[in-house]
């Protein structure tokens, strides 16, 4: 599904450059859970949002079946960014004005080719995550791991082949955590969705099929 050649970010700052990958050359298949660990810093979030279409890599390539991501045109990569990738982050970013049910129907309404029913499709997603009965709650009204589950759903809106997920563990306790992550297995599982996701929990790493290990931007160790 994604291969990666002599992936390679460089920032800079005040201070000179920063590397924040260097190098990293691996390969993804479809179906699989990939987790990504490593200390702060060691390039975690930069790979995620590279894979996503977010950040531009300073040289090397990610190829995605088939196609180098950064060599297609700004309308194509929108386009795979809305069609293809869905993201969870860890701050769950929902619209505090919108409902359970109007914040996992957001993506569907800019995406015209696939809206159809967002409502039905929408109330189907809350299901999936255990929520149909707060739909028509706000953000404030839900627990941190219910709002959660919903920026899963949102993320689901637009039926995408690959799930990035980053740190979407790390404001819940040990029990929420274990929610979130089984319908990540599950979602892996029973529908054959592509999961990547950084975590620095061990037992969440530990639900990956693939597991990498970042240190200072280089890939250090995999199983």
């Amino acid at each position: 599904m994604f291969i990666l050649e002599k992936l390679t970010k460089t920032y800079s700052c005040q201070h000179g450059l920063v590397s924040a990958l260097v190098g990293i050359s691996f390969s993804i298949e479809r179906g699989s859970f990939v987790t990504i660990t490593g200390a702060s810093g060691s390039g975690k979030t930069t790979l995620l949002l590279a894979l996503g279409g977010l950040i531009r890599p300073t040289s090397g390539a990610i190829i995605y079946e088939g196609t180098d991501l950064y060599l297609m045109s700004e309308s194509n990569l929108s386009g795979y960014r809305n069609r293809k990738v869905g993201f969870i982050l860890q701050t769950f970013n929902l619209i505090p004005y919108l409902t359970a049910m109007e914040n996992v129907m957001l993506p569907m309404l800019f995406d015209e080719e696939k809206n159809g029913d967002a409502h039905q499709k929408a109330e189907k997603l809350l299901k999936r995550v255990g929520l149909e009965h707060r739909k028509e709650h706000l953000p404030r009204e839900l627990s941190v791991g219910q709002q959660q589950r919903v920026a899963i759903a949102r993320a689901l809106a637009n039926n995408p082949e690959v799930v990035l997920a980053d740190e979407p563990t790390g404001n819940l306790d040990p029990a929420l955590s274990m929610e979130i992550l089984k319908i990540l297995k599950d979602l892996n599982e029973e529908e054959g969705r592509t999961i990547i996701m950084v975590t620095h929990s061990p037992a969440a790493a530990k639900f990956g099929s693939t597991r990498l290990y970042l240190k200072d931007g280089r890939l250090e160790d995999s199983d």
